[in-house]
């Protein structure tokens, strides 16, 4: 069975088994102000290398088609949930205070059968990176060879193309999403993050105020999702969550900070008191005080 770990303090911890709850939080408040804007920087500096298989003619739709759906992409909300692997000295000291922190094992295949969520490992290399951009160039290629007919690629492009084939102008969006979101730059390798996220288009209801910033509503899309706000250092932070998550938590890893004899005690009564949680209890092995 393979395990995902979440670093939180006390308060993340009673949120997730006591209240049954995980938040995913908005990706334009997350700590990596670069966020998202990595895969940019990999299709803006390699251009030549990701068409290198397509035909020299369809060349300059592709970027087209690529760079709108990338820009569609600030009209949409990404909701993130970080985990890592297990006993990270980095995780440990970034996300757990001196008092005690709890690195929590969640089922990854569990994880991986809720929708509409998905679970990908973000990727910190930037060959792979090309290859990602590369592979969704060259099925856009075989999808212009087939359908020659289409003359103008432009903002009306995914509206027109739809009546022929509904489906593609959505895989397009997901996949440039899906690059977006999974790859970070190399700084940021020793994180070793595993991602849970879902993606959420503004409604109607969502007015424009200028290109960055929106009125935002308690409600998007059609599934009617439900976006909470909790409170930061720097103000309020717009998160959605997933619930019931009582039976994807398969172990505990105490941090090595605070008290972990009096933790464990602790959370062995917590399970006796609450029958749907199955987890094991370990203290971690990390030198770190």
């Amino acid at each position: 069975m393979e395990l995902i770990y979440h670093y939180t303090d006390i308060n993340g911890l009673y949120g997730i088994i006591g209240e049954g709850e995980f938040w995913l939080t908005d990706h334009r408040f997350l700590n990596d102000h670069t966020e998202g804007h990595y895969a940019q920087t990999i299709l803006e500096g390699f251009q030549g290398e990701i068409l290198n298989d397509c035909k020299t003619e369809h060349h300059q739709a592709i970027l087209t088609i690529l760079y709108q759906e990338y820009r569609n992409f600030k009209n949409n909300r990404v909701y993130v949930g970080s985990f890592s692997e297990k006993n990270i000295l980095s995780q440990w000291r970034g996300y757990c205070p001196k008092e005690g922190g709890y690195c929590i094992g969640f089922n990854k295949a569990k994880i991986r059968d809720i929708r509409p969520f998905q679970i990908a490992t973000c990727n910190y290399n930037e060959h792979q990176a090309i290859k990602q951009w590369k592979q969704l160039a060259s099925s856009i290629n075989k999808k212009l060879e087939k359908h020659k007919k289409i003359k103008a690629i432009g903002p009306a492009f995914s509206a027109e193309f739809t009546l022929e084939d509904s489906v593609w102008p959505l895989t397009i969006d997901s996949q440039v999403n899906r690059i977006r979101m999974t790859n970070k730059h190399p700084d940021y390798m020793d994180e070793r993050e595993t991602r849970i996220f879902r993606f959420v288009e503004p409604s109607s209801e969502h007015k424009i105020v200028n290109e960055e910033l929106y009125v935002i509503k308690k409600r998007l899309d059609i599934r009617r999702t439900e976006v909470y706000f909790r409170k930061s250092k720097t103000g309020l932070v717009p998160y959605i969550k997933l619930e019931n998550i009582e039976n994807l938590i398969e172990k505990i890893h105490l941090g090595p900070q605070g008290n972990p004899e009096l933790n464990e005690l602790a959370l062995e009564e917590f399970k006796i008191h609450n029958k749907k949680l199955k987890f094991d209890i370990e203290k971690s092995e990390t030198p770190f005080r």
